[in-house]
């Protein structure tokens, strides 16, 4: 059931779950970016003794490699962060190895859904609410996301995440 939630979460959602968990633990979390540039870092951890940076993926189909593993060192080491933690489905030999020597902790789909169930045990309500909420939200300005279709364009007839405060604000998410 967590695992197949997980599937269904989009990028935005992902990351308010992971914030979520870390504020769970009793961090305090910045979210960083939304549909804005985050300069590599999704979220901020603050533990009261070591600050964190977080970066997230939500890739399905693909396994992280080095090459994500450096862009998060490069960030991490432009804002002088110490510590760091990586969310993907799943991480190459190579991007372990890497991440491993240089702070950052690897948290795969197998250690996500063992996070959640600890939170969902422990009656966190607020990680169970980000897991199974419905409800889209916009990640430029916290709107309601619709569904809609496409009526001109390239792409006429498929679907898409527009939302609801459009024109005034137009940003899309994919299906």
């Amino acid at each position: 059931e967590i695992r197949i939630a997980i599937d269904d979460l989009d990028w935005f959602q992902l990351e308010k779950l992971v914030a979520g968990l870390f504020k769970a633990k009793g961090n305090s979390v910045e979210m960083r970016g939304g549909a804005n540039a985050d300069g590599g870092i999704d979220l901020v951890v603050d533990s009261g003794s070591t600050r964190a940076a977080v970066q997230c993926k939500q890739w399905s189909k693909w396994k992280c490699g080095p090459n994500v593993v450096r862009e998060l060192i490069g960030s991490m080491k432009h804002e002088d962060f110490r510590r760091g933690f990586l969310v993907c489905r799943t991480a190459t030999q190579a991007a372990l190895d890497l991440a491993a020597q240089e702070q950052i902790t690897v948290i795969d789909r197998d250690a996500l859904v063992d996070r959640i169930a600890t939170a969902i045990d422990a009656d966190n309500e607020e990680v169970r609410r980000l897991l199974f909420a419905p409800d889209k939200l916009c990640p430029k300005c916290g709107a309601q996301m619709i569904r809609r279709t496409a009526s001109k364009g390239s792409n006429v007839g498929s679907e898409f995440w527009g939302c609801s405060k459009y024109p005034e604000c137009r940003q899309t998410m994919r299906v």
